[in-house]
């Protein structure tokens, strides 16, 4: 990943230094005063001064400061930066962690139906988000690194107005009239994850979010350390139920208010997961969509199509 950017200044001699980022930043930190800050190089130190002291900082070789690549393509799509930040944020928790398959500890982004969509797996659980996108040309389909979409989102905050996106075979790149910022693309397929979306629904539960999110919290504290959760759906008694139990703690069970209809089940899940992809429903409202023993579930906001998120059950 790499960020250019540039601030008005008033230049008395013109240079290029490299300084350590780290040195730098905690060092600006510290500053009290407030006013301008004076920066001049003095041999191989860059001299900060301020209105309430000065500070030196040993410096680098700028010539041994790497080339940002630029854009290998003229075409450029003109993207809200919100559009962007939504999109990671609503399905980075579902990234893998490991590097061994890059293409899962990534971001998948492609247009689709005048929608940008963005989804991410571990192929433990899987995050789709859409977002209403029209354009005249359509966006190729890309595979971010998790690690740079996040810092993509991180500069994309600090930025008003729209900025102008360039996609070419190696990177995805962002600019403004004083920042430019690009990400290396990951080369390797995406899974074709529709596949596995489960076509029917055999039960459904509705319950409000803030519910749920207690009932899982409570389910956290007594979980084994497998995570286990389990739920027990029986729409005809009209009771929903959730269990958690680890033989050095206790067990704890919970049975919130809730809409059921459809088969009976017992199934259990991972409780991160669950707790997870309702950082991203912005409903008040959950659906919980069963399609049987051993299926995915689908979770998603009640009257919002955009998010979708399933999860693997957990073994017995």
């Amino acid at each position: 990943f790499s960020i250019e950017t540039s601030f008005i200044a008033e230049v008395e001699t013109p240079g290029k230094v490299a300084v350590p980022a780290n040195i730098l930043v905690r060092v600006l930190k510290t500053i009290r005063a407030e006013g301008n800050i004076s920066l001049n190089l003095d041999g191989d130190m860059l001299v900060l001064n301020t209105g309430d002291g000065n500070s030196t900082i040993k410096t680098l070789s700028s010539d041994e400061f790497p080339n940002i690549p630029q854009p290998e393509t003229e075409n450029s799509y003109v993207i809200k930066p919100k559009l962007l930040i939504d999109g990671i944020r609503s399905v980075s928790n579902s990234a893998s962690v490991s590097v061994i398959k890059p293409e899962l500890s990534a971001v998948y982004m492609y247009s689709e139906d005048n929608n940008l969509i963005f989804a991410a797996t571990d192929q433990f659980r899987l995050s789709e988000k859409k977002i209403e996108y029209k354009s005249e040309k359509e966006i190729p389909s890309i595979i971010i690194p998790i690690s740079n979409a996040i810092e993509l989102v991180n500069v994309l905050e600090t930025i008003e107005g729209d900025v102008d996106v360039y996609i070419d075979e190696n990177q995805i790149s962002i600019k403004t009239d004083n920042l430019y910022a690009t990400s290396r693309i990951i080369d390797g397929s995406f899974p074709d994850y529709k596949q596995i979306i489960p076509k029917e629904t055999t039960t459904e539960v509705i319950i409000l979010k803030n519910d749920l999110l207690n009932c899982l919290h409570k389910m956290q504290i007594f979980a084994d350390k497998f995570g286990k959760t389990n739920l027990h759906i029986y729409p005809e008694k009209k009771k929903f139920t959730a269990s958690a139990h680890n033989p050095d703690l206790g067990e704890v069970f919970d049975s919130p208010d809730a809409a059921l209809k459809g088969e009976e089940l017992d199934i259990a899940f991972n409780h991160k997961y669950l707790i997870d992809s309702l950082q991203s429903v912005k409903a008040d409202s959950v659906s919980f969509s069963f399609a049987g023993a051993g299926k995915p579930l689908i979770i998603r906001g009640i009257g919002d199509p955009t998010f979708t998120y399933l999860v693997m059950p957990m073994n017995r």
